[in-house]
């Protein structure tokens, strides 16, 4: 259209051209030059558009991978805190191997690997959360406390699984007596006890875990 436009305005200027040619060629300018401004401002449409789409794309990805992220962290809680239930109802060092093999290290596991994706996402330049260092703190405090419990409960288990295994051959009170004897083993522990008994160590453990939902959840909320 450019070109049309062009060779019309020169055959205008020429001093010999037939005025008849005139209105015609005026025609052609004009058109041409509608049609060159209606493509410009299509494509200019096209941009906005496309970027405009673009950036839903992103947001909605984000938004995605925070649910998932929120989820994660709910979820590996969640077990811990069932687990200290569980432990409370059996009173067994089986229960004990079952609820940290099955509960704590696999929470553990998740927590870590959550903070290290939010770092990674942060360090590339493209947070999931504004506040995506203090919350990645914040799970490095919590699965750090899960990893002590593991620690300790692999320094005890052998003794206290002997005391479990001398109560089980025994009969009558002596029976009920070392099975008391082990539970409180396990209670007598200084973070397992702690645990049980919902102390003050598990309860910091909760605290960061309702801190961490807060910055997640505000960030849902004020994006």
């Amino acid at each position: 259209m450019i070109t049309v436009a062009l060779t019309a305005g020169a055959l205008l200027a020429t001093a010999n051209l037939d005025p008849r040619w005139v209105p015609v060629l005026q025609d052609m300018v004009t058109i041409s030059f509608q049609a060159t401004a209606i493509g410009a401002l299509g494509g200019l449409a096209k941009l906005f558009f496309d970027g405009r789409r673009e950036r839903e794309v992103q947001q909605n990805e984000i938004r995605e991978r925070q649910h998932r992220y929120i989820n994660g962290v709910v979820d590996a809680s969640h077990r811990v805190d069932n687990a200290r239930l569980v432990l409370r109802a059996n009173r067994s060092v089986r229960t004990w191997s079952d609820i940290v093999n099955n509960d704590i290290i696999p929470a553990r596991t998740q927590l870590r690997q959550l903070t290290h994706d939010l770092r990674n996402w942060t360090e590339a330049r493209r947070p999931v959360f504004r506040s995506g260092g203090s919350i990645a703190d914040l799970l490095e405090d919590m699965y750090g406390y899960l990893g002590a419990l593991v620690d300790e409960y692999a320094d005890h288990k052998t003794r206290l699984s002997e005391f479990q295994s001398a109560a089980e051959n025994a009969k009558g009170d002596d029976r009920a007596e070392l099975l008391a004897q082990t539970w409180d083993g396990i209670r007598g522990l200084p973070l397992f006890g702690d645990y049980i008994d919902d102390g003050c160590i598990y309860g910091g453990y909760r605290d960061r875990y309702l801190d961490v939902l807060r910055e997640m959840r505000s960030c849902l909320v004020n994006d």
